[in-house]
Order: C-alpha cells, then structure tokens, then sequence
C-alpha cells in the first residue's frame, strides 16, 4: 500500500516538474528567442509554435526555413537592395498562408498540371532560369498563382452580382430616360477619381480605356455606352465634351456612373482583420 502510495507521489511530483519544465520553457521562447541553447534544445523535440493564423500553427522551425528561403528568393530574384527585414518576411509568410486558407474559403479547385503550367509560363516569361524551381514554387510562387486565381474569383460578375444586377437596373432606366444620367452619376461615383468622382478628362484619344476606343468614333455628344466591366467595377460613360486641337487631334471629356467589384487588397486585408492570429514569439511581433 505504501510503496503505491509512493509511486503515485512520484509520478504527481514528475508531472509538476514536466509542467514546470514547459513552462520555463515556454517563457524562455517567448521572452529571450528561440536561439539559446535550452531553447534550440527544446524545439527540436517539441513543435513549439511561432505563431497561429486561424488553425493553421507555424513551428518555429517553418518559420525558420521560410526565413531562409525567403532571403534566398530575394537573393535569387535581385529583390533585395537593403539589408534583410524579418517583418517583411513575417508579413510574407502570413500573407501566404492567408491565401491558402482564401483558396479553400472560396472553393476554389486548383489541380497540380495547372500551377505546373503557371510556373512554366512564369520563368518563360521573365527570361529567368529554373534555378531551385522546385524550392522557391512552394514557398513563394504559389501564393503569386493562388493571388491570380482569387482574383479571378472575385471580380467574376457571379461574385458581384449585386453591384452588377443595380448597374444593369441603371442602364435600362437611362434607355427611358437619358436626362436622368447626372442624378447616378452624382450618387454611382469613383472615389479614386477625385474630389468629382465621375467626371474623367479631357483625355487624347491615345489615352482613352480599350472600352472606349472602339465606340467613342460613333459617340457624339451627349450620348452614352452601355455597361462596360474594367478591373476595378462597372461603367456607363457619357460623352459629355469633345473637341480639336490645331494639329487635329481629338479631347474628349466623359462623366460616368461607376459601381465596383471587389478589390483584391481590400479583400485580403479584411480577411487578415478577422482573422486570429497570435504570436508566441515576443521577437516577431
């Protein structure tokens, strides 16, 4: 009876020194890195997070390797100019496992032939030979294809129905009635754009959108497209001024009734705001 006594004590008192243990450890990471001797010790036997995005946990020895990578990429890359900013590459490494978890969200499928041929494309296209391709494609081209794909994704009309259907609404109640064109376009603007958010010009024909170069010919004043889609939402433009200079070259001045489609920056810095993301390392924040 005795001797189980004991050993009950014994195993209660080894787990008291286990946790004590852990958690000196835990504050010795925490406070002083990941660098002292106790501490590499530590993170070779345990996977001692370095951060937590969401459910996804980061070992500090990921971490780690992504720091190397990163800095080789750089390197590799002629992107570096400056000595080697750890934040940068913290916000890097976040911002690439933001958009896995953006690409499952979404339900986006992605299969491997796919971003093979992205990869393929991208070294064709930027004259740069495959040197560690299989090192740098996971860890940072990746996340390029998978920003490319989520873009995709969010400025489909399907993804801005609302905004689509409310410009299509519009364009039918011009056809009514044009004279009601400046009442949307007072209230539909472009922020970019200015204080006047809808007026645009006076622009030479060479700096006129795609859009307009094919139907501004056949435009005369006063008259207006119909729902033309950009990259950054959707237009009806007015030709509102047209005029000739000496050399013969054409000015012209449109207003417009704009609505937007999602921004890709917008959406990924929304999607970091609600996210949970906690550090357990003090040398990181």
């Amino acid at each position: 009876m005795n001797i189980l006594i004991t050993r009950k004590r014994i195993i209660i008192f080894s787990l008291y020194v286990l946790l004590a243990v852990i958690i000196f450890c835990f504050f010795d990471i925490y406070f002083f890195g990941y660098q002292t001797p106790l501490s590499k010790f530590t993170t070779k036997i345990i996977p001692y997070p370095a951060i937590i995005i969401n459910n996804d946990i980061v070992s500090i020895n990921k971490y780690e390797n992504f720091l190397e990578q990163y800095e080789s990429y750089l390197i590799e890359f002629n992107r570096t100019k400056n000595k080697f900013d750890h934040r940068l590459a913290l916000k890097a490494m976040i911002q690439s496992i933001a958009l896995e978890q953006m690409i499952l969200k979404l339900n986006i499928n992605i299969n491997d032939q796919e971003f093979d041929d992205y990869i393929d494309n991208f070294y064709k296209n930027n004259n740069i030979a495959e040197i560690n391709r299989d090192k740098f494609s996971s860890y940072f081209l990746k996340p390029i294809f998978y920003r490319q794909k989520i873009l995709e994704k969010i400025t489909n009309d399907n993804f801005n129905l609302e905004n689509k259907k409310k410009i299509e609404i519009i364009y039918s109640d011009l056809i009514k009635d044009p004279d009601i064109f400046s009442s949307y376009s007072d209230l539909y603007k472009d922020d970019n754009l200015g204080i006047d958010g809808s007026l645009i010009g006076w622009l030479s024909y060479g700096r006129l959108p795609e859009s307009l170069k094919v139907k501004v010919d056949k435009m005369q004043v006063g008259d207006f497209t119909s729902v033309i889609k950009s990259i950054s939402g959707y237009h009806i433009y007015r030709l509102n001024g047209k005029i000739k200079n000496d050399s013969g070259d054409y000015y012209y001045q449109f207003d417009q009734i704009f609505l937007p489609i999602e921004n890709f920056n917008n959406y990924l810095d929304n999607f970091l705001q609600k996210s949970r993301i906690l550090y357990f390392l003090k040398t990181i924040k």
